[in-house]
């Protein structure tokens, strides 16, 4: 575009808007205003005093385009500007001043041209950011490189709407100068960061939008290297263990416990005299905030709560105990979530593999069975359950095959949904457990005289095997990581049950137990 060529956009982009100058007419020919009628300013400049002034003279001409040390072309000749008509209205003060910043000459062209352009290759885009940081390190200092160099601003959001700071310089052109500025190493270290940064940017820059780092309430962070991505709520934890800190119920000296539960059983009170309120100790709080965790980011605690829950109408000191118990292991574990991997073999990726398990009349009182499931994608927990049987289980088969239906049930919705998304499961999907029985019954076709009385589980379990829905598979003790939710585990057990359930360390074998 030539200069002559831009000089008449800009006429045109200036008198042409009806918010700012409405106008009868405007004839505009080749790159001169011929005629320009506007109701707002005829009774200022009418049309003999225009016609009078001219811009036959030399000077008149230059006030017009004060380019400097440029070629202009001629002036138009006397009888060319009295035939067109040319004039501008020079009695109005706002319409001189913005004819003076229109024809301002820029230096240089060519980077304009580029600031234009879309960068389509990794060419082109080294180009804009050249551009950008010729532009702009001389606004920024070597101590303000430097300060968002340790902030590590090394991403570039681009969005419609560009802010800019108070020294006129925006916080995208902020953003690409400092990635560009950033020390850099020969290491391979170094270069695999480097490619991982290129990668958030271009995938930022598909999207439109900055990855989420909160969601509702839970903290999201991504390792690039890693290719993993780890939900948690530490800020939540930490309110309430100041809380409870401040009104004395824990000391902030106390040491954080390793596990959720101390192992010891909870009973009902024998005499309701003794129940405490919610002003002596904030009972239903806490096991509500618990429940929260539980639910969202904090499989690991989701027994410890359930037996919790069944006392927040009647408790007493030995529940109060349990309940801080609870919140320093919480407390010691603040930043633990879950997390999931990217990073896996094509038999893993999207895969949802389940665990099952029942703790036969674990209920010391009411002799019932507690039953149990995880399930786990891209080796990170999506979905898990605890809860307490309703019936009576009359042998350790019924109990497990009880928790296993449940389990299935979950299953055969979960894939119906991720089917709807687009991640459909090829095949049927494993459900393992550590009981021999209840896998010979699922995958049989004769029914056992002793599985008479909850043959319609055992069948449920057959239907949902010959569609292809699920298979199950026997497991080890060892290995079954639902074991967390059905009975509370000691020792370095607990540690490395949790460790393997929500992701922290991923079990790649997982697919050849049975």
């Amino acid at each position: 575009m030539t200069k002559e060529e831009r000089q008449a956009l800009k006429l045109r982009e200036l008198y042409c808007d009806p918010k700012t100058y409405p106008h009868e007419s405007l004839i505009l020919e080749g790159d001169l205003l011929v005629e320009f009628k506007s109701p707002q300013l005829s009774s200022q400049a009418p049309s003999s005093s225009v016609e009078s002034e001219g811009y036959g003279d030399w000077d008149d001409w230059d006030q017009l385009f004060p380019e400097k040390g440029e070629k202009t072309s001629p002036p138009p000749t006397k009888d060319e500007a009295t035939s067109k008509q040319v004039g501008i209205y020079s009695d109005n003060a706002d319409l001189q001043e913005d004819q003076a910043s229109l024809f301002q000459s820029d230096d240089d062209t060519e980077e304009e041209d580029l600031e234009d352009r879309v960068a389509s290759t990794d060419e082109e885009y080294q180009e804009l950011v050249e551009v950008q940081q010729r532009k702009l390190l001389p606004k920024l200092t070597d101590s303000e490189i430097r300060q968002a160099a340790e902030e590590n601003v090394k991403s570039t959001v681009i969005r419609d709407d560009v802010v800019e700071d108070e020294d006129g310089v925006s916080v995208q052109e902020f953003l690409q100068l400092t990635d560009s500025t950033l020390p850099r190493s020969n290491s391979d270290e170094s270069s695999q960061d480097l490619e991982h940064q290129k990668m958030r940017r271009r995938s930022q820059a598909d999207s439109g939008v900055e990855p989420a780092r909160l969601c509702l309430g839970m903290k999201v962070s991504r390792d690039y290297e890693k290719q993993t991505i780890t939900l948690s709520t530490p800020a939540l934890i930490e309110a309430m263990v100041k809380d409870l800190e401040e009104q004395g119920h824990i000391s902030a000296k106390t040491v954080a416990k390793q596990r959720p539960m101390s192992g010891t059983r909870l009973e009902e009170l024998q005499e309701k005299a003794e129940a405490l309120d919610e002003k002596s100790y904030p009972y239903r709080s806490v096991v509500g905030i618990c429940l929260h965790l539980s639910r969202t980011t904090r499989p690991d605690i989701a027994l410890a709560v359930s037996e919790l829950s069944r006392y927040v109408t009647c408790y007493g000191q030995q529940h109060i105990k349990a309940a801080n118990w609870l919140a320093l292991y919480l407390k010691g574990t603040v930043d633990l979530g879950i997390t999931y991997h990217g990073d896996l073999p094509d038999r893993l990726r999207n895969k949802m593999i389940t665990f099952s398990d029942a703790d036969w009349a674990g209920d010391m009182q009411a002799r019932k069975s507690r039953s149990g499931y995880i399930m786990q994608m891209n080796l990170g927990p999506t979905e898990w359950y605890t809860k307490g049987q309703t019936i009576m289980a009359t042998s350790s088969c019924m109990s497990e095959t009880t928790a296993a239906v449940e389990a299935a049930k979950a299953i055969v919705s979960t894939r119906s949904l991720l089917f709807e998304l687009g991640y459909r499961q090829p095949g049927s999907s494993r459900l393992y457990v550590d009981n021999e029985a209840t896998v010979l019954n699922a995958n049989g076709t004769n029914q056992s005289k002793r599985s008479k009385h909850f043959q319609i589980r055992t069948e449920l379990l057959r239907v949902f095997t010959d569609l292809g829905r699920l298979h199950v598979f026997k497991i080890d003790t060892d290995l079954n990581i639902s074991d967390l939710h059905t009975k509370p585990l000691l020792g370095t057990k607990f540690t490395e049950m949790r460790d393997m359930m929500m992701g922290i360390v991923p079990d790649v074998n997982m697919l050849h137990y049975s």
